[in-house]
């Protein structure tokens, strides 16, 4: 028993089995060349420019890797990336994670840590030598919060800031440990209600 199916590129009808003619879309490798090379044209949905698609791009709707992320953002300005960029960026915050990073890089910030690690023996104040190795220098007074109050904005105004350099604002913990602490990872006006609160308490 043979079905007949129908050639998506010339339209001509041939007989195959049933199982082959559930698959088979062509009657050749020539109209399957012929199919593949044909192209649609559409407007791109952010910068209406118009561009060429394959038959099998039908869900395409931009002419661009840029114009898709537009899109995402709801954004739809004509510079690129502009709009994730600096002081363009939803979570800019005056530039303080950069200044963070380059203090926790610093030769200062090492001295520091290393000072609470030998102070406490190199071991967890938590569970001590049990906690194992891989240990952590936590800020009792948030690391973020210390610039906020002292309105750090440039790395010369860290280096004078006694605050963020006292050894007693620090504790060894190893990385579980740390993890549990209220104020890891967390952003700067959380980081300030818990250190209030603990405070209080």
């Amino acid at each position: 028993m043979s079905v007949k199916y129908r050639c998506n590129q010339c339209g001509v009808g041939k007989w195959e089995k049933p199982s082959r003619a559930k698959v088979i879309k062509f009657c050749s490798n020539t109209c399957y060349g012929l199919f593949r090379r044909k192209r649609a044209k559409k407007n791109c949905l952010i910068c209406n420019k118009e561009f060429e698609i394959r038959p099998s791009e039908k869900r395409v709707k931009y002419c661009s890797k840029k114009c898709e992320v537009k899109s995402r953002t709801g954004l739809k300005r004509n510079l690129p990336y502009d709009w994730a960029k600096g002081e363009n960026s939803y979570f800019w915050k005056g530039g303080i994670n950069k200044l963070a990073h380059r203090i926790r890089n610093s030769v200062e910030y090492k001295i520091w840590r290393t000072g609470v690690f030998k102070r406490d023996d190199y071991k967890c104040v938590v569970g001590g030598r049990v906690h194992g190795n891989k240990l952590n220098a936590d800020h009792v007074k948030p690391f973020s919060i210390i610039l906020k109050e002292n309105n750090i904005r440039t790395f010369q105004e860290a280096i004078c800031c006694k605050e963020l350099w006292d050894i007693n604002n620090g504790q060894t913990l190893c990385i579980d440990c740390h993890k549990k602490t209220g104020t890891y990872l967390k952003n700067t006006k959380t980081l300030k209600q818990i250190y209030t609160n603990s405070l209080i308490v």
